[in-house]
């Protein structure tokens, strides 16, 4: 335990990871819904050696079928259909009319990936083409077929490119991580009272994020999730100073991994007057015996903060008999700090008058420096954390379900017990650092495409 040294609370990070998922069923609807079942269209002079002619062509596709690779989909189906062309056959030598058909045999297939860059922008990327395995047109008269393969090709590839252009659209509208991470960012500035008696507040200051790279490696989930670093302080007081003042989302940095589990560092500041007033509850006016036949009354108790020690001031009066005379007065303890972490509790210990108070005591009243009365005293200074950290514990599970992420995600919140690491003594406070662990997770459970 260190008493000298305020710590810089900057350095006390807490980790908030938010991992979640979203099933990537929503995607391959998305393409279902926006890839024809049916391809139709014509076209006209297409082949070099015929005039006039005409392309005329429908054929349906398979369902899609879809496999994943990292940060990708991979998906195609199989697409067969009939082509028939008409026009004229002007060589030199021969010449005749065409009216014949093909079939058609192919498959489209594409893939789909998703990113975001430092500016929270998402970068969907689609490629979709078809590949056609057979497409030629018999010849009657010659004896030989003519491929349409190569013009059919593009002519559905650039309708394919429209149905790319349609999906990307359709995607960056209606995902939109940047509104998503603002809200969170912008709930995590947080001033606020989480108890009132005894008086309870936390400061949340939110400092960087990360998120993780979307992931499609288990051929079921969208695999993503945020990191946030932040500074959480806790002010067991009447008042605090100092409101959070919102920053703006910074620029985003990514990284391959988010893991479910957070570290919160939970500096508390216990306000010295706020154990006044509690020991004044305990202490004030009641009476110790110091033996037989004498007794002593407290009046008023107060804490002094004195460097690694901490003064006890007793205003006392005891009570008149045959033995002793009635006498009022001021003594001075010192004592320390601790924590006990079995009864969880904060307590007063090594009580000893100080040096001024011996040498007074001795000449006026040497029955009071006998050790029984420190010992009492010392029983009585006990100020109790475990309802506060029970209540801190659910106020912090609280704290963070409200910050889960917003619309359409639904998050699983596990807060472990809140343990105390060490314990500072400094200037009106007593700093109570704790350290709590649990982890989080969440899933989309509606579509948001």
């Amino acid at each position: 335990m260190t008493y000298n040294t305020i710590p810089n609370f900057e350095n006390y990070e807490t980790l908030i990871n938010i991992p979640f998922l979203a099933p990537i069923l929503e995607l391959k609807k998305l393409l279902n819904e926006n890839i024809p079942a049916d391809f139709s269209g014509n076209d006209q002079n297409i082949i070099d050696i015929l005039k006039n002619d005409e392309l005329t062509y429908n054929f349906s596709r398979t369902d899609i079928t879809f496999t994943t690779n990292d940060d990708k989909i991979i998906f195609t189906t199989n697409v067969t259909g009939l082509a028939r062309i008409k026009g004229r056959l002007d060589l030199k030598l021969f010449k005749t009319k065409v009216s014949a058909h093909a079939d058609i045999r192919g498959q489209i297939v594409g893939e789909i990936s998703l990113s975001l860059n430092e500016e929270w922008k998402l970068n969907p990327s689609i490629q979709l083409s078809i590949n056609i395995a057979d497409a030629k047109i018999p010849i009657k008269g010659i004896g030989g077929r003519i491929s349409i393969r190569s013009s059919l090709t593009r002519k559905i590839n650039r309708k394919l490119d429209k149905i790319s252009d349609n999906l990307l659209l359709k995607i960056s509208e209606n995902i939109d991580i940047e509104k998503s991470a603002k809200k969170i960012w912008q709930k995590l500035h947080i001033t606020k009272k989480i108890n009132s008696d005894p008086p309870v507040w936390i400061k949340i200051k939110p400092k960087s994020i990360v998120f993780k790279n979307f992931d499609m490696s288990d051929g079921k989930n969208i695999s993503s999730g945020i990191g946030i670093r932040a500074n959480i302080e806790t002010f067991i007081a009447r008042n605090i100073t100092s409101p959070i003042t919102i920053s703006s989302l910074p620029y985003l940095h990514i990284q391959n991994n988010i893991s479910d589990q957070f570290i919160i560092y939970l500096p508390i500041h216990l306000s010295i007057d706020l154990i006044n007033e509690n020991f004044s509850y305990i202490i004030n006016n009641q009476k110790f015996d110091i033996s037989d036949n004498v007794k002593i009354i407290i009046k008023k108790i107060k804490l002094i903060p004195n460097g690694e020690k901490i003064t006890i001031k007793l205003d006392f009066k005891s009570e008149e008999n045959t033995f002793i005379d009635s006498i009022d007065g001021v003594i001075s303890l010192e004592g320390n700090i601790y924590y006990d972490n079995v009864e969880n509790s904060i307590k007063l210990i090594n009580l000893d008058y100080d040096l001024e108070a011996q040498r007074s005591l001795i000449s006026i009243a040497s029955w009071l420096l006998k050790p029984i009365l420190l010992s009492k005293i010392e029983k009585k200074l006990v100020f109790s954390l475990t309802s506060e950290l029970e209540k801190l514990e659910f106020k912090v599970k609280r704290l963070l379900d409200n910050v889960r992420l917003p619309q359409d995600i639904s998050s699983s919140i596990s807060v472990e017990k809140i343990e105390l690491d060490s314990v500072i003594l400094k200037y009106d406070y007593i700093y109570l650092i704790s350290l709590c662990h649990g982890s989080i997770s969440a899933a989309l459970f509606k579509s948001v495409i």
